[in-house]
């Protein structure tokens, strides 16, 4: 059994200061497990981080029972031999033995009696503190199915989750502003297999492509696209809902909620089978406004990429001889470039782009997305420092282990679905470890899922959580210690770095 019920007061406040603070959190024996023996492990405080203690505990075969040490054999007359022999195996033990404890430096570890509000307030409230300061926070919890990862992100029953915390803290913000022209937009996505599904708009499936700049953008599925990866093919919008209160925002996540695929698992029959991507940003009239004119601008700048622009659309000034190079620059006199001669400055309003017939298009539009965006930016600052910000919580997928395939109920389907988990979490893996080592190439385009949390992880105002999910049931002793192990390397990886 655990030798104590550690509180959030196991939790540091270098987390604050940190770009990445790794948790872990124990969740109680569930109802299937009742009967299994508990894995022991306790934590103490160590200078500024918690060091996480635990031994894995091996059970008997197909029981739940713990196995017991084999008893001492009677002394027997040793030969050169067995001499050999028995120091071989005094060392295979101690190598084992190490392999089977743990002991890691962490920014915190929450046990069973911890709630959600719990690990809120001494996990995430800093990173959302963070995000509602015009920086970027992401937050994941990642561990083996059945460990508690939905239930800490999404809450379950009456008790909300994290997701349900972060998003009536942005609220409160905006209640404090008196604001009628304020909101927090939610969008709601879910990665299943390669596949990404709109859970706010009856799980509307896209396919996830890159932009010119390396962005993820959502393509509709088409036949022609999927055979030949057609990336001019229709774009696709994440419907987002404009929260204004708590009730709002209940709906929301709800709604996602229903929407999401489960199945079942070696674990429990309600196994989130897909990533879910709740992404929080707050927002007014006026921002939208401006984001809608850059979503328009992409798409005349598609259009030209395809070839299929009509003159009328442009917003450019076309001098120079036909077939040869071109001048293109903003046309000043169309009523409806007014409110980009508004903010432009001289040199801005003066610059040429150089090309011939659609290149030269294309270099024009990318320039001036470019100068809408940056505009984008200096609205979001002038409407107040919170509308900078943003952020996304991750419920992954439950990690699935080679043992699992002694489990011969699953379908060829469930199969295909565990493999590409696996896949993208080594992923997620090797991206977070690869940033914060001060690797030169950072993997982000080793999967779909890494491809989607680039734009988060990449931006150097961002402010990462990850709360290791575990079970305490000894069964599950030898995936507790791969997310304890995984937990303890990006700790120690971002702990280095700082010192």
């Amino acid at each position: 059994m655990a030798e104590s019920s550690i509180t959030s007061q196991q939790t540091t406040s270098l987390g604050e200061a940190a770009d990445v603070s790794v948790y872990v959190r124990w969740r109680p024996l569930i109802k299937e497990e009742a009967s299994h023996e508990e894995i022991t492990r306790t934590a103490q405080q160590e200078g500024a981080m918690t060091r996480v203690l635990f031994s894995m505990q091996k059970t008997l075969a197909g029981t739940n029972l713990l196995a017991k040490q084999s008893p001492q054999e009677e002394a027997k007359p040793l030969t050169p031999r067995s001499k050999r022999m028995a120091r071989l195996a005094k060392r295979f033990r101690k190598r084992e033995e190490k392999a089977n404890k743990f002991s890691g430096l962490l920014h915190g570890m929450f046990d069973a009696a911890d709630n959600n509000q719990t690990v809120y307030e001494n996990s995430v409230k800093h990173c959302v503190n963070h995000v509602m300061n015009g920086g970027v926070g992401a937050v994941f919890t990642y561990g083996q199915t059945g460990s508690g990862k939905t239930h800490t992100v999404l809450g379950y029953g009456e008790e909300q989750g994290l997701a349900h915390q972060t998003l009536e803290t942005m609220l409160a913000e905006i209640q404090k502003m008196n604001r009628d022209d304020a909101w927090v937009n939610v969008s709601f996505t879910a990665m299943h297999k390669r596949s990404v599904y709109d859970l706010l708009n009856n799980r509307s499936a896209a396919a996830a492509r890159e932009n010119a700049d390396g962005d993820v953008v959502f393509r509709k599925y088409t036949q022609s696209k999927d055979r030949k990866r057609d990336n001019t093919a229709e774009g696709f919008e994440v419907q987002k809902i404009q929260c204004r209160t708590p009730a709002d925002a209940h709906a929301a996540i709800q709604k996602g909620i229903d929407n999401r695929i489960v199945g079942v698992s070696n674990i429990h029959e309600q196994s989130s089978r897909s990533h879910a991507f709740l992404e929080y940003e707050m927002t007014t009239d006026k921002i939208e406004g401006w984001k809608s004119f850059v979503l328009e601008l992409r798409d005349t700048l598609e259009r030209i990429i395809g070839r299929q622009v009509s003159p009328s659309e442009l917003r450019c000034l076309e001098k120079g001889k036909s077939g040869a190079q071109k001048r293109y620059t903003l046309d000043q006199s169309q009523e409806r470039n007014q409110i980009l001669v508004e903010f432009m400055t001289p040199e801005q309003l003066a610059t040429t782009q150089y090309g011939k017939g659609y290149d030269g298009l294309k270099k024009f539009y990318t320039w001036l997305i470019e100068q809408v965006e940056a505009h984008v930016e200096d609205v979001k600052a002038e409407e107040g420092a919170c509308f900078k910000g943003k952020m996304v919580l991750v419920d992954l997928a439950g990690s699935e282990h080679g043992a699992d395939k002694r489990n011969k109920s699953q379908t060829a389907e469930e199969w295909q679905e565990a493999k590409q988990i696996n896949i993208s979490l080594a992923a997620l893996n090797d991206v977070i470890y690869a940033q914060h080592t001060g690797k030169s190439r950072v993997p982000y385009r080793a999967s779909i899922l890494t491809r989607i949390l680039r734009k988060y992880l990449s931006d150097k105002r961002c402010k990462t959580v990850m709360i290791g999910n575990l079970s305490p049931s000894a069964i599950h002793s030898a995936k507790s210690m791969k997310t304890l192990r995984y937990c303890r390397m990006v700790a120690k990886a971002v702990t280095d770095r700082e010192e």
